[in-house]
């Protein structure tokens, strides 16, 4: 990606435009938790599941009752958990998968459970050497509603989507959907604004599922989160009037000119004004579009930056000065 767009920004509206000021922030509302129908699927419960169901065509004819017992109970507590939704939601697999499971229930009902003696049922266990059996024509009505349910769930995961989600470099891919803001170090993790933690998970996410501008976008409000923690800091109360980027870093040069103690680092200023006009600004516009190399280049400089800036307001505590890690509720713009 070749980055032009440096005198380019949005404004709060949303339209692109040159201004005297390019440094309008564009506040994106996102959904930070899992949702959207993405979830994990542990792989080997299909094998599990398949396992499961196999065990009962492992048998044929007049079956006792204690031989059958553990096929018949894994089975049933297989599809239990697939009706509902383990390890997937069925489609139009569920009807079929229902009448196995009453055609399992059938057989548990009457070789299975007794009288509780309080007008209930429970489980009968069966003892190695009961000779009661199944008749085989009550077993064939298992193995044929196995059958069935599994011709249509066939065709049902042969148009299911599966994907393979490749590592991210040296980023294990499981870290990087699940726990992105873990990479910050332990000492300062505790300093970490809450803004940005969930914006660095989603900016993982998106890292992880090859979102690779949307990555960036997530970078940069992670930044911005720690960025509105590190003014704060240093300013000493909240500024409602400033929302851009452009309006934090001119204020925080103002304090660093005015030689008070502590006061910014000029290398933190110096990344920072960097990131803003090489990646924030940019991403700003919709005829940019972030390649892996590029996401993983914003994602490492925001690492950096978020680590300069907490560090910096770990040192600040230490120094008296009480920095101020809350979000202003309510205050975001429409975007």
């Amino acid at each position: 990606m070749h980055l032009t767009y440096h005198d380019q920004d949005i404004d709060s509206a949303g339209q692109a435009g040159t201004s005297e000021s390019s440094e309008n922030v564009v506040f994106l509302r996102t959904q930070n938790e899992w949702g959207g129908g993405v979830e994990r699927i542990n792989q080997f419960d299909f094998y599990q599941l398949s396992k499961n169901f196999q065990s009962l065509t492992a048998i044929s004819g007049d079956v006792s009752i204690h031989d059958a017992f553990m096929p018949v109970f894994n089975a049933r507590r297989a599809l239990e958990g697939l009706l509902d939704g383990r390890p997937i939601e069925l489609g139009v697999s569920r009807g079929k998968a229902q009448q196995f499971a009453d055609t399992i229930n059938g057989i548990v009902s009457r070789y299975y459970t007794e009288e509780d003696g309080q007008g209930g049922t429970r489980w009968k266990w069966p003892a190695k050497g009961d000779t009661e059996v199944i008749p085989g024509f009550e077993w064939g009505w298992v193995t044929e509603s196995l059958s069935q349910f599994e011709m249509i769930f066939a065709e049902e995961m042969r148009e299911r989507a599966t994907y393979r989600v490749p590592d991210r470099g040296i980023y294990n891919t499981a870290k990087l959907v699940d726990a992105a803001d873990t990479t910050f170090p332990q000492e300062i993790a505790g300093l970490v604004p809450e803004k940005t933690k969930l914006e660095w998970r989603a900016a993982g996410r998106c890292m992880a599922f090859g979102m690779f501008t949307a990555c960036g976008f997530h970078v940069a409000r992670a930044v911005e989160g720690a960025l509105e923690s590190y003014f704060l800091t240093y300013n000493g109360k909240p500024d409602p009037k400033k929302r851009q980027w452009g309006e934090y870093l001119a204020a925080l040069d103002r304090i660093a000119e005015s030689g008070v103690a502590p006061s910014p680092d000029p290398k933190t200023m110096g990344e920072l004004k960097q990131m803003k006009d090489d990646w924030r600004n940019p991403l700003m516009h919709p005829r940019v579009v972030l390649g892996e190399a590029d996401a993983r280049s914003v994602f490492n400089n925001g690492e950096t930056l978020i680590m300069l800036m907490v560090q910096e307001i770990a040192v600040a505590i230490t120094s008296g000065v009480q920095p101020k890690l809350a979000l202003i509720e309510g205050e975001e713009t429409a975007a």
